[in-house]
């Protein structure tokens, strides 16, 4: 199986046909939603900023700095949610967390890339814009104040 499924994954991509599930084993799939939809109800209201943190991760640490400036400034406007991927038990919550809120296929497609941190418009789902290591805070305001400005409308 596996041995035509490489051929068939390549041509899929350069044909640009690649469907929504992507087989990884005989007995696994993985299944990316087609179209985002809105985050879980205590999420409503405010931009998610979700990040996809480990311990070991350098590009968290340069970050973490600047989080926690934004968790101060934003405070109450904001909903900050953290997916610790350090260790396997951590993972497990993290994915957990995620199936709860409605970010399931956000932690599925970024829960190997830590110091992934998106700005989520939580009555969509959509990734309004998306960083990873970042430590420009005006970036991270720019971001925040327009999803802010277009839930008031």
């Amino acid at each position: 199986m596996r041995t035509r499924l490489i051929p068939l994954l390549a041509l899929s991509l350069i044909l640009g046909t690649l469907a929504p599930t992507l087989i990884i084993s005989n007995e696994t799939k993985v299944v990316a939603q087609s179209a985002a939809t809105p985050l879980a109800k205590e999420l409503q209201g405010k931009p998610a900023i979700v990040e996809v943190y480990a311990d070991w991760c350098p590009f968290c640490k340069s970050a973490a700095p600047t989080l926690s400036s934004l968790r101060d400034e934003y405070k109450g406007k904001v909903n900050f949610i953290d997916l610790d991927i350090t260790d396997r038990s951590t993972s497990q919550k993290a994915e957990a967390q995620a199936q709860k809120l409605g970010l399931a296929s956000f932690y599925a497609e970024n829960k190997s890339v830590p110091g992934s941190l998106a700005i989520i418009n939580p009555a969509t789902g959509e990734i309004v814009q998306k960083f990873r290591g970042n430590d420009n805070k005006a970036e991270y305001v720019e971001a925040i104040n327009a999803v802010i400005a277009q839930s008031k409308k």
